[in-house]
This record gives C-alpha cells, sequence and structure tokens, in this order.
C-alpha cells in the first residue's frame, strides 16, 4: 500500500478483503505524515464490521476497539446487595485530609473491567495466579464474590 493511496483523515483502512487500523491517525489529522498500518485481529475484524453496519463513524469505532475507558465512580445509590465491591485505595496526590492514608469506596462489580477483577482477585488471595486469566469475566466475578465472603465468615 503506498501512502498516497491512503486518505489523511482515514483511521482505518480496507483493502483486499482485510482491514488496516492507522495507529498514528490522530497525528495524521494533525500534520501529514506517514500511515503506520496494523491488520485487526480476527476479533477486531468482526467488531469492525458490527460497528460499522451500526452506522458507527471510523473515530468512534476506533476508540471502542483500542481505548480503555477505566471505570468511573458515581454518586447514584449503592447496586444490589451482593454486587457491591468495596476496594480500598491509596491515594495518588497528597492533600490535606481528616483521615490520611487510603480510602475506601464502593464500585459496582459489573462496573469493572476483566483486568481490574484480576487485580482484586489476586490481591484478596495475595497470590499472583496467572491461570485465573482464562475465566470469563462473569466467573471471575463470581469467584471474588465467594472468596469475599468467605473471608468475611471467617472473620466471625
Amino acid at each position: 500500500m503506498s501512502q498516497r493511496a491512503i486518505p489523511q483523515q482515514s483511521i482505518f483502512v480496507e483493502r483486499e478483503g482485510w482491514v488496516y487500523y492507522v495507529t498514528n491517525w490522530q497525528k495524521r489529522f494533525a500534520e501529514p505524515c506517514r500511515p503506520k498500518l496494523v491488520r485487526l485481529s480476527p476479533r477486531h475484524f468482526v467488531r469492525y464490521n458490527e460497528l460499522k453496519e451500526k452506522g458507527r463513524s471510523q473515530k468512534t469505532i476506533a476508540l471502542l476497539l483500542f481505548k480503555r475507558v477505566p471505570a468511573k465512580v458515581t454518586t447514584a445509590p449503592p447496586p444490589a446487595p451482593g454486587r457491591a465491591v468495596t476496594v480500598r485505595m491509596e491515594k495518588i496526590a497528597p492533600r490535606e485530609d481528616k483521615n490520611p492514608g487510603s480510602r475506601t469506596v464502593t464500585i459496582d462489580i459489573t462496573m469493572l473491567t476483566h483486568e481490574q477483577v484480576l487485580a482484586l482477585l489476586q490481591r484478596v488471595l495475595r497470590e499472583r495466579l496467572p491461570g485465573l486469566r482464562a475465566l470469563p469475566l462473569t466467573e471471575l466475578r463470581r469467584l471474588y464474590l465467594a472468596v469475599v465472603e468467605l473471608r468475611r465468615e471467617a472473620k466471625t
């Protein structure tokens, strides 16, 4: 593929049945430069076509495929019992506070990503278990809630 064949404002390029992602599209929007292309994996290819059929823009598709959105803490009422997770978070920046150290935040477990639930589970177990990565997100959530409940029962 030559550089001239790829429009300056393209994020995805479809050629010969393949879809390529322009990894430096944000830089190319600001200044002309050579595109860096990566062929989409089969999983990303399927997701790309689903989003394209729904009429999503190239920018929206790129953000949905490749950008990770951190879990947000909302001020909504707490979720149903048994579905909430209490997480102790260390402060990122020092600031004046009545309670120095760490804070406790309640987050709905369904808002957490696979990696976040895995990190919480490994922290509770005090063990790094690489095999847990293969578990589906729903099973990880169920396992985490079961471990937390067992720990709670053991303390009482």
